[in-house]
């Protein structure tokens, strides 16, 4: 009777944490749509992109490189890096993961981030050449001419290979600026394989938007003084791929079809990464392997 009435004990116990834990995911998902889409209408794009260099200056233990590259990584660079020592280009390097391996595999690397340098105080990159900027500055420089922060790592092109670092191109939330960014890859690599990372959304699947992306769109116009004007359409596109995700900022999750259009933008075909793990791509120039 009594083991009786402790298995119903924690029976009762363990459904009613699952209840309780269920809750609570469903309010931390709705907080995040919500506070993701008052900073994306009142702040427009350039807020979003300072908080998230915010996050990676503070949060460096999941990018530490002692955790080392993922085994998907690992798989990407076998297959589509040139042999080392190569000199490559890494955008988004953060604290360095990517660029120690690669420099340790016997690589020449460069690399740039917006928010922290991937060799600053740690002996272990000491090999990479590393610059402030974001890949906003590496178009300027690439695409216009511009003398920014990034205008000497443009100079010192070409690049065997172009590798976004882990999820980087998903932190260009418009459109617009992804394609600028992949355009200006491929001018320092003309003939290397591009590589890239991010958060996929299949084509037409909608966005978890609901009442709570509504809530803080609704309070992000007021606050800003924003109502629907010719830039609605834009900022609709942002906030129906955009979050802000623990740990790592604000990230918008790319369709499928527009990784693809990315590639034939710069005369290239995409080939997907067939390793589990993370979705990766090669854009490779035409009748290379």
């Amino acid at each position: 009777m009594a083991r009786r009435l402790v298995d119903e004990a924690l029976v009762a116990l363990a459904l009613g944490y699952e209840r309780m834990d269920r809750f609570v995911r469903r309010g931390l998902d709705a907080s995040r749509q919500a506070i993701g889409a008052l900073v994306v209408t009142a702040g427009g794009s350039e807020l979003p992109a300072r908080i998230t260099r915010a996050v990676y200056r503070r949060n460096r233990r999941p990018f530490a490189r002692e955790r080392g590259l993922f085994p998907w990584e690992r798989a990407m660079f076998a297959r589509w890096l040139p042999p080392p020592p190569a000199r490559l280009l890494v955008g988004g390097a953060g604290w360095g993961r990517e660029c120690a391996a690669l420099c340790a595999r016997g690589y020449d690397v460069v690399a740039f981030d917006p928010a922290v340098r991937a060799a600053a105080g740690d002996a272990a990159c000491s090999r990479c050449e590393s610059f402030l900027g974001g890949y906003e500055d590496l178009a300027a420089s690439a695409l216009d001419g511009a003398d920014g922060p990034l205008a000497a790592v443009c100079r010192s092109g070409p690049y065997a290979a172009f590798v976004f670092g882990w999820t980087s191109l998903s932190h260009l939330l418009r459109p617009g600026d992804r394609m600028r960014a992949v355009r200006a890859a491929a001018v320092l690599c003309p003939s290397g394989p591009l590589l890239a990372s991010f958060f996929v959304r299949h084509s037409g699947a909608a966005p978890r938007a609901g009442r709570a992306r509504a809530l803080g769109r609704a309070i992000g116009r007021r606050l800003s003084g924003r109502h629907d004007d010719g830039n609605e359409e834009a900022l609709s596109t942002v906030l129906a791929s955009t979050e802000m995700m623990p740990g790592i900022g604000f990230a918008a999750a790319l369709e499928v079809d527009e990784i693809e259009r990315l590639g034939r933008s710069v005369g290239r075909r995409t080939e997907w990464g067939t390793t589990s793990g993370f979705p990766h791509v090669a854009w490779l120039r035409r009748g290379t392997s």
